[in-house]
């Protein structure tokens, strides 16, 4: 009985340190990261060379690991169980008994996922009309200031879209 006593306000020594330590003032002067920004901060039309360059970076990745997969697959490339070789997913991938948990797999479908999401969201913006700018007399008007910059972002988002589609076939 003593030890259950003991056991029941242990737990709820531990319980309220979480619950404490995990308040939301409790931890202060937290930066915000670097690497990343919300989306209503991409609504602008001087934004889009930089949404244009994300999506051409994301085709380069998602292109070097899918063909280097499908390298394997075919006979292209042969994976050669030498001693020491320590990366099975590559001999899963050319005997094509592709496991579930094989990570090389799941990554290469994780970046494709988010190369065609990034460039579906480039046309959404190129198609929509919610820009505004701001001229030299401070005169405010909607819509695009520079047309090239919108057909380059049209072009770029159903091109590296329609290739997405593709790789996924």
């Amino acid at each position: 009985m003593k030890y259950y006593l003991i056991l029941k306000f242990v737990t709820l020594f531990i319980l309220l340190t979480f619950v404490v330590g995990g308040c939301k003032d409790f931890v202060q002067s937290i930066e915000p990261p670097l690497d990343s920004t919300e989306d209503i901060n991409l609504n602008s039309e001087k934004e889009i060379e930089f949404l244009i360059l994300g999506v051409k970076g994301k085709f380069a990745a998602s292109y070097s690991e899918l063909s280097c997969l499908a390298g394997g697959l075919s006979d292209e490339l042969i994976y050669a169980v030498l001693p020491g070789a320590t990366y099975p997913q590559f001999f899963e991938i050319d005997a094509g008994d592709i496991k579930l948990n094989n990570n090389t797999v799941e990554n290469a479908i994780n970046n494709l996922g988010s190369f065609r999401f990034h460039a579906d969201t480039l046309l959404g913006r190129a198609l929509s009309n919610n820009f505004s700018y701001t001229d030299s007399l401070g005169n405010t008007y909607n819509g695009w200031k520079d047309s090239s910059v919108r057909k380059n972002a049209i072009f770029t988002g159903y091109f590296y879209g329609g290739l997405a589609r593709y790789m996924w076939a």
